[in-house]
């Protein structure tokens, strides 16, 4: 039973629905989008293009202006258009790529982190370290073009704060979403620790806000998975990688006698800063909620949300679920994402909020 004195704590995951809410382009559409554009215009100054992931060149039947007329209107895909309108060639120099790009429209990036673990350990197929090496070095460059996408479309975008959402982080934590007797009245959060899984510096703009409003709470911006920019002691450049080791096929690697497996494995990439750390630290120190702001909790993350959502110091799990105009929410889409962190499901039943108890996350780029 908690005392009128305790500390209740507030841990807020941060994913890439936030910056989307933000009108950042942060998805892997868009930035497959951008990734097309730099292609054609490549085509349109030398007809042709290649990288460690395709080859492509126009047709020698064919002009730029073809390639230009072609693609207007075409919402995506546009490769692919070209490519069967036989205007241009192209040929694949990357199967991971390949398998990646195929049927993209609704890929969030934990889909494509699963698709290159589901791509190193195709139970169908003999594990040839050959192939694993350059499937590393393939998903290095993907990282390395999606840093370089991000910097670009972060440095062209200024968002505004959005004080629906502020209010949002430091609402109460109420009795009522929590396990039953582990606080006795609603409380504002102590301290706030943003586990923060995006890149950009979205987040920052609001931490300034937050210490001028409310200095009586403590708040935190842990870049878990790194940042891009990595000036501050806290930052460590992107990490872009799998997390689930309660997958059977992972533990397949830990048997395997080379470590090429482990290369992109988030939990290695953890060790090497203090980030993880001073989330451990965060949760041990006291009871706290967890309240979820676009995360889609999905199993590339499974190993790092499993220790935060089953810890004993965990009360509640309460998602600000996305509803957008004229469309269905994702709460139990998400709910479903969160039982696959939980061994213990009469537990996940115990900290999950009931929907009528939840709200939509805020949604800056709609408000007017």
């Amino acid at each position: 039973m908690v005392s009128d004195s305790q500390i209740i704590n507030k841990l807020i995951l941060i994913g890439n629905g936030f910056d989307l809410a933000h009108g950042l382009k942060t998805s892997f559409s868009h930035f497959l989008d951008d990734y097309e554009d730099t292609v054609i215009g490549n085509l349109t100054n030398s007809k042709e293009y290649s990288d460690e992931f395709i080859i492509c060149k126009i047709n020698s039947n064919y002009t730029v202006d073809d390639v230009l007329k072609a693609i207007v209107g075409v919402p995506g895909d546009k490769l692919k258009f070209l490519k069967k309108r036989k205007i241009i060639s192209l040929y694949s120099q990357s199967e991971l790529f390949l398998n990646i790009t195929r049927s993209n429209a609704k890929k969030k990036w934990v889909d494509i982190e699963v698709e290159f673990f589901d791509f190193i350990s195709n139970p169908n197929e003999p594990q040839d370290v050959t192939k694993i090496i350059k499937a590393n070095a393939h998903f290095t460059v993907l990282r390395n073009y999606l840093i370089k996408y991000l910097e670009k479309e972060v440095s062209r975008n200024k968002p505004p704060i959005e004080y629906d959402l502020f209010h949002q982080f430091i609402e109460k934590i109420q009795i009522k979403d929590c396990i039953q007797k582990s606080i006795e009245q609603n409380s504002p959060p102590s301290n706030v620790h943003f586990l923060n899984f995006n890149y950009t510096n979205t987040l920052e703009k609001y931490l300034t806000e937050f210490k001028s409003l409310r200095p009586d709470i403590t708040f935190d911006n842990n870049y878990i998975h790194g940042a891009l920019n990595v000036n501050s002691v806290n930052k460590r450049p992107p990490i872009f990688g799998f997390g689930d080791e309660i997958d059977k096929k992972y533990q397949n690697f830990e048997e395997r006698r080379d470590n090429h497996a482990f290369e992109h494995m988030k939990s290695f990439k953890y060790l090497e800063g203090i980030n993880y750390r001073q989330m451990l630290e965060f949760v041990d120190s006291n009871l706290f909620q967890v309240t979820i702001f676009g995360h889609s909790c999905g199993i590339s993350d499974r190993t790092l949300l499993k220790t935060i959502f089953e810890h004993p110091n965990c009360i509640s799990i309460k998602p600000y679920y996305y509803e957008g105009r004229n469309e269905k929410n994702d709460f139990t889409e998400k709910t479903y994402a969160i039982s696959r962190c939980f061994e213990d499901k009469k537990l996940l039943r115990a900290k999950v909020v009931n929907f009528e108890y939840c709200s939509p996350m805020a949604q800056p780029s709609e408000s007017e």
